[in-house]
C-alpha cells in the first residue's frame, strides 16, 4: 500500500500545479454552507486557476501534446483570496451566510468576499 501511496504522491508533485492543488483541498476542506456559496467558491478558483501562470501553461502544454511544466508557488503566486475561510469572518454579520445578496451589498467590505460576486466571473 505504501509505494502504491508514495508513486501517486510523487505523480501528484510532478505533475499538477501547487496552486491548484491548494485551491482544491481548501474547497474540499472548508466547503460553503449552500449550494450557492460552494458555486461562488468553485468559480472563484476556477477563474483564478486559468488566469495563472499555471493556467495558461497547461494549456499550451495540452495543445502541444506534452507534460506541463508548472513552476507557481504558493509561497509567490496564491492569490490573497485564498484562504477564504477566514473572509468569512470580516465584514458579516456574526452567523450570516454568504450569499449573492451578502456578497453584492454594503455589509461585506473584506476585498477578499467583494471577489466572490458574480460580477468578478
Amino acid at each position: 500500500m505504501y509505494p502504491a501511496a508514495k508513486a501517486f504522491a510523487e505523480e501528484l508533485a510532478a505533475n499538477t500545479s501547487m496552486v491548484s492543488i491548494a485551491y482544491t483541498k481548501g474547497l474540499l476542506q472548508h466547503p460553503g454552507s449552500s449550494i450557492e456559496e460552494n458555486h461562488l467558491l468553485d468559480s472563484r478558483a476556477i477563474k483564478l486557476g486559468a488566469m495563472s501562470n499555471d493556467g495558461k501553461e497547461g494549456v499550451l502544454a495540452f495543445k502541444e501534446r506534452r507534460l506541463p511544466q508548472f513552476r507557481d508557488r504558493l509561497s509567490e503566486n496564491v492569490s490573497p483570496w485564498y484562504p477564504w475561510v477566514s473572509a468569512f469572518f470580516h465584514g458579516l454579520v456574526a452567523g450570516e451566510k454568504l450569499t449573492a445578496r451578502t456578497v453584492g451589498d454594503n455589509r461585506c467590505q473584506a476585498p477578499s468576499i467583494q471577489a466572490l460576486s458574480f460580477s468578478c466571473l
